[in-house]
This record gives C-alpha cells, sequence and structure tokens, in this order.
C-alpha cells in the first residue's frame, strides 16, 4: 500500500470521525478542550501503551489524530533475591502504539517480551513471549487544567504456548484517572503535571499453570506431605509474572516540564500501591517442611509488608526535533520486594533500570503556525535599522473575506494557551488561544484591526492588524508577567524608572537587559491615555565627536520609540529627540558613569487636564 496510502487513509479515518464528534466540537470554546494545556506531540506513552509518565496513566492524550510509538525496556541484576544465594537476572522489551481518533477517546495496544534467569530456579531461564494489552481510554476536560476520564483494558498473557490457557487466563483492568496541568492553572504558568490512578485488577494469570501444577501433583505425592508443594514457587511466579488474586492499584504521579534551551527536561517522580483483593478464594496453606529452601508465607501473615509498593524515577527528554523523547528512570520496590515472598503474589522486583525512546507524529495537514515576528529594535539587532516584522500572507478560498492568526507567547516565544484575547475592528470579537498559543479569526471583513491582552498577572499587550480581502496575517502578542514592584512609576512631568535603558558605546541597539522596563514603560502607556504626548529623550556620554554623539542619541530614541509602537502605543503619542552629551547624569570621568549617561529618558509633554498628577500606584 505504501506509506502515502497508509497516510491517506489515516486522513480520511480522522475526517470520519472528526465529522461524527462536530456537533460537540463547535459546542467547546477556542480553547482545544481535547488537549488542555498539553503540546500533542509532549505527550507521550507509558510503560503499557496509554500516554501518561512512565508507570502512572494520563487522564488526557494528544491531539485527535495523533499517534505514538514507544519503546521501553527494563531490566536488574541482583544476587540473594528469591531465595538465598542466588542470581536473579531479568529482562523486558515493551512496544506500545496509542492512537487518539477522537477528541475524547484514545485507543492503546502493547505487546512485551521477558526473560528471566534465576541460578536456583528448575528450568533456570523463563521467557515469556507476547504479552498482549489492548485498551480504549476516554476523557474530559472540565478545566483547561483538570481532565478526568477512565480506561478498560485487556491482557492476553503469554508464557506457557498453550493458547486455550491464554484466553483463560485474560485479565481486565478497570482504572479511573484524573489530571492536573498546572501549565494552564489561571493565567500563570507552573511547570507541574499531577496524574491520579485508581484501578481494578481482575487478574486471572493464575490460570496459566493450573495445566502445570495439577500435573505435578498426579505424579508426586509430596502435596500429601508439604500442603501446596505442587504450586510453582516464587521463582516461577515471578518469571510468569502469576497472581492468585485480583488486586486495586492506587498510583500518584509528577511530571515537570522544564527548558534546558532548546531541549526539555521533564524530571518524573511516580508512587504505585497494589492493595490484594482475594476475589478468587485461594486459600493459603503454608508448608510443613521444617528446612524447604526459599520457604514461603501467606498473605494473612505478611499483611501490608507483601503489597507490592513501587517508586519510580527518572527524566524525559524531549531534543528539538518534535515529537522524539527519550526516557531514562529506575523502579524501587519498598514493600513486597524482600523474603518470605506470599503464594498469592508474584514478587516485586527490589529495583528496575528503565531505558527507552518514543515518538510522537501528526500525519494530518493541519494549518501551520507562523514563527513568531521578533520585537521591534530586537537587542540581536545588528544594525540600527528597524527589522519587519515577519507575517504570512496567503490568498484565501473565500473571496472578500479574511483570516487573523494572534499568536500569544511568553518572553521566550514559548506559546502561552487559554489566554482571552480581544480584537477590535469593523467587528468585535473575544477569543481565548488554543493549547498551541493561536487565535483564529475565520472569514472576517478586511480592515485595520486591534488586538489586545488585558489580564491579570500580565502586563498589558495590544498590536495593530491590517489584513486585506482574500489574505491571512499572522502576528504575535509577546506577554511578559507583571513584576511584584513596578519598575516604572508615574511621577510629575516625567516616567520615573528604577533602572536605565542604556546602550553600548556608539550603538543605538537595545540590549536584553532594557527590555523588560520598557516592557513596564509600554503598559503605563497604555494603561494611561491622558499622556497625550511623551518626548523620548536620547543621551549619549562624552566620548567621541559631539556631531556623532547627537546623531546616535536622536537614534537610540527613534529606537525606543519604535520598539513602543510595536508594543501598541499609539506613534501620535510619542516624540524622540536626541540631546547628545549635553545633558549628562554625572561626570564622564569613569567608565560606569559613562555608562550611566548612555541612556534613556521619559518626559511627559502633554498631559489631559483632568488627570491625576501623581500615582506612585501607576
Amino acid at each position: 500500500m505504501g506509506k502515502i496510502g497508509i497516510l491517506r487513509c489515516w486522513r480520511t479515518l480522522c475526517g470520519v470521525l472528526a465529522l461524527c464528534a462536530s456537533a460537540e466540537a463547535q459546542a467547546q470554546p477556542a480553547a482545544d478542550e481535547n488537549e488542555g494545556a498539553a503540546g500533542s506531540l509532549l505527550e507521550q506513552n507509558s510503560f503499557q501503551g496509554p500516554t501518561g509518565g512512565f508507570r502512572i496513566v494520563d487522564a488526557g492524550s494528544g491531539r485527535q489524530g495523533t499517534f505514538r510509538l514507544a519503546l521501553y525496556t527494563e531490566f536488574f541484576l541482583i544476587r540473594d533475591f528469591i531465595v538465598p544465594d542466588d542470581l536473579e537476572r531479568y529482562y523486558a522489551a515493551n512496544l506500545s502504539l496509542s492512537v487518539t481518533p477522537l477528541p475524547f477517546l484514545e485507543v492503546f495496544a502493547s505487546a512485551q517480551v521477558s526473560s528471566s534467569w534465576n541460578e536456583a530456579g528448575d528450568p533456570e531461564l523463563i521467557q515469556v513471549v507476547a504479552d498482549t494489552l489492548l485498551g480504549v481510554k476516554g476523557f474530559h476536560w472540565i478545566r483547561p487544567w483538570i481532565a478526568v476520564g477512565g480506561d478498560a483494558s485487556i491482557l492476553f498473557p503469554g508464557g506457557i504456548g498453550d493458547t486455550r490457557r491464554t484466553f483463560s487466563a485474560t485479565s481486565v483492568g478497570l482504572r479511573g484517572n484524573a489530571t492536573l496541568d498546572l501549565r494552564s492553572f489561571g493565567r500563570r504558568s507552573i511547570p507541574l503535571i499531577a496524574r491520579f490512578n485508581a484501578q481494578y485488577w481482575f487478574d486471572n494469570t493464575a490460570e496459566l499453570v493450573e495445566d502445570v501444577e495439577n500435573d505435578r501433583l498426579e505424579r508426586s505425592n509430596e502435596a500429601q506431605l508439604f500442603g501446596q508443594s505442587h504450586l510453582i514457587n516464587a521463582i516461577e511466579r515471578f518469571g510468569y509474572e502469576v497472581n492468585r488474586v485480583d488486586s486495586v492499584r492506587l498510583g500518584i504521579g509528577g511530571e515537570a516540564p522544564l527548558r534546558v534551551g532548546r531541549v526539555g527536561l521533564h524530571p518524573l517522580l511516580e508512587w504505585r500501591w497494589f492493595i490484594p483483593v482475594n476475589r478468587q478464594g485461594f486459600e493459603c496453606q503454608l508448608l510443613t517442611a521444617p528446612s524447604v529452601r526459599g520457604a514461603e508465607s501467606c498473605l494473612a501473615d505478611e499483611k501490608a509488608r507483601a503489597f507490592p509498593m513501587t517508586l519510580t524515577g527518572g527524566v524525559r527528554v524531549f531534543p528539538p526535533l518534535d515529537g522524539l523523547a527519550f526516557h531514562v528512570g529506575v523502579d524501587v520496590g519498598l514493600t513486597g520486594s524482600r523474603r518470605p515472598f506470599v503464594r498469592e503474589l508474584a514478587p516485586t522486583a527490589p529495583y528496575q533500570i528503565l531505558i527507552g525512546a518514543a515518538y510522537a507524529f501528526d500525519p494530518i495537514e493541519r494549518a501551520e503556525t507562523p514563527a513568531p515576528p521578533a520585537a521591534p529594535q530586537s537587542a540581536e539587532a545588528d544594525s540600527d535599522e528597524q527589522p519587519e516584522p515577519s507575517i504570512a500572507v496567503q490568498p484565501l478560498p473565500a473571496g472578500g473575506r479574511a483570516r487573523i492568526v494572534v499568536n500569544t507567547v511568553d518572553e521566550t516565544d514559548r506559546p502561552l494557551p487559554i489566554v482571552p484575547v480581544v480584537v477590535h475592528g469593523p467587528t468585535v470579537h473575544r477569543l481565548v488561544s488554543d493549547s498551541e498559543g493561536r487565535a483564529i479569526l475565520e472569514a472576517i471583513p478586511p480592515g485595520r484591526y486591534t488586538a489586545s491582552v488585558d489580564e491579570e498577572g500580565y502586563l498589558m499587550s495590544i498590536l495593530e492588524i491590517d489584513v486585506g480581502a482574500g489574505q491571512e496575517r499572522s502576528e504575535t502578542l509577546r506577554l511578559v508577567p507583571r513584576p511584584n514592584r513596578p519598575g516604572v512609576v508615574l511621577r510629575r512631568g516625567r516616567l520615573e524608572l528604577s533602572e536605565e535603558v542604556s546602550f553600548r558605546t556608539g550603538s543605538a541597539q537595545i540590549p536584553p537587559k532594557s527590555e523588560s522596563i520598557l516592557f513596564e514603560v509600554a503598559d503605563v502607556l497604555l494603561r494611561n491615555p491622558d499622556l497625550e504626548l511623551i518626548e523620548i529623550q536620547g543621551h549619549t556620554d562624552s566620548l567621541g565627536n559631539r556631531q556623532v554623539n547627537l546623531e546616535i542619541s536622536q537614534k537610540r530614541a527613534q529606537a525606543v520609540a519604535l520598539w513602543l509602537v510595536g508594543r501598541g502605543v499609539d506613534p501620535e503619542r510619542l516624540v524622540a529627540k536626541g540631546y547628545g552629551s549635553t545633558r549628562p547624569l554625572a561626570p564622564n570621568i569613569t567608565s560606569h558613569n559613562r555608562a550611566r549617561n548612555r541612556r534613556v529618558q521619559f518626559k511627559i509633554e502633554r498631559r489631559a487636564a483632568d488627570a491625576t498628577v501623581d500615582d506612585p500606584a501607576r
């Protein structure tokens, strides 16, 4: 069929499913609620298949139409584990696939092979091929930062090569899930994802070995001497992963989505506890032989000490390639991992090293989000010329109508989801940016629009957008958190800054350290329209030619004015004037003083008559 044919079939299937869900989708707000705040290509499979952490499952999933493939391995080597002085070597590999065909549905599958070698066992090597898990997960985002749902899964265990026993040993799990994604809690992004699971596992794996145990009973009279000695021992239960009782499986996990440059580093910590439930009515009988190597116990005697409890820690690494992730972690057995082991349960590994790689893929062609434009007169500019904003202009099929995409990003150009955006123009719109930080206006009249964000916790941001008939415009609103202590205060006749807008000698480039204070200047001007005219004064130190200094100071003032215009300040309210070295703040005798003199100041030239003269609180 070929790769192209497969992708076409997948797109067609997703399109049909999307039509089935269109009525529900149209009722949703602009934010894509099936994703919450999570990026669809940051969602990855847990060890058993459904999206989540290492072992704990997410309530949500990726964007509709995406799928994820993951390969995990786990292994350990330890002596004196199941019986005294034994040597246990264990290795397992798990291949999983998950797909999100609908905004509220995920389908997953996984297959696992394992190898357990213990020198005290008979046989020493136990191999399990193709433990297969199939499942489906449903979910709903009740808030942009909280999702609830559940999943059902069925396990077809391998191990003994008897197909009849494989089906009779089929186990089923029913799980409730909840996720708190605090990256979208309120208007502030908190890098934390919390996951909660509660599952009932109907465990029938003991059916796998029933024929083996019956055969041992028939061939030996040991059962008459030693009670249940014909049952498989702890080494075999561990190798075949056999339990004789059900379990309630509780799990709590946290993930911290952090970034270091272009690399995502997501530390994870997870806790799981399996509480046995004897639905099968199994009666445990202790061996009576006085010196049986590796003697076992029963749940009734060991109680909670035997309940499997593990702690998992590790990190996910997201390289710059979208969708790719690497996983490194370790399981630590807290209980159920030490002798004596109980007959009802397989022993818990004392530790396991986890290594894996995963890839998330979106085969559906979607409207691209253009790269956020650079702020006017950015710190990285190499000349005094102002860069043109990056604007995507494309013809649209609907003649006479237009399309606008407003990208809400933070100071580092990362998308900010779930941000209210107000757009004024020939028509007025109130939008909420989606999980990728996009607020989209479709089929609107052409003309001039003003997009603004005025949210608690952020400095105000405004931009002008001109869009023609049959065109698309994409612009960026960069949102900056409001500092705890204001750096700009409105005083009589001036704006008082807590730090200077300074420049390097002979340069009109705005340095990065000065942009943060300019964001606050723009916020004050936008919130105080009564400041009708502001003179932006450019100053230099005394080094160099006087005329050259006048020219460079003029360029500095103009650079700041253009920067503020790029933040939504009306250019009619600004006038730029350079004063050269004629108005120093300090004598030009030290490098520190000269740096202070290379500055920009803001003088209020005209203010509405009824405005407050002094407003320390802005």
